[in-house]
């Protein structure tokens, strides 16, 4: 029970990197996964597809202003 409540926390802190950006998913990381080594990895690989979601929304918001 303990390795999937650890799975959670991992998988919590890569949502809400995904949908929160960068700031919140280094504190949630801090918040939930300190101790272990691939904290960064969760971050980085969270902040992917935050940044694609982020450009895409600034892209199309861009292209309505010109129309």
């Amino acid at each position: 029970l303990e390795k999937h409540l650890h799975q959670g926390k991992v998988l919590a802190t890569f949502l809400i990197g995904v949908l929160g950006g960068p700031v919140f998913s280094s504190l949630t990381a801090r918040l939930l996964i300190n101790d272990h080594w691939y904290k960064y990895l969760i971050i980085i690989l969270a902040n992917i597809p935050s940044t694609v979601a982020t450009l895409s929304f600034g892209q199309g918001i861009y292209q309505l202003m010109l129309k």
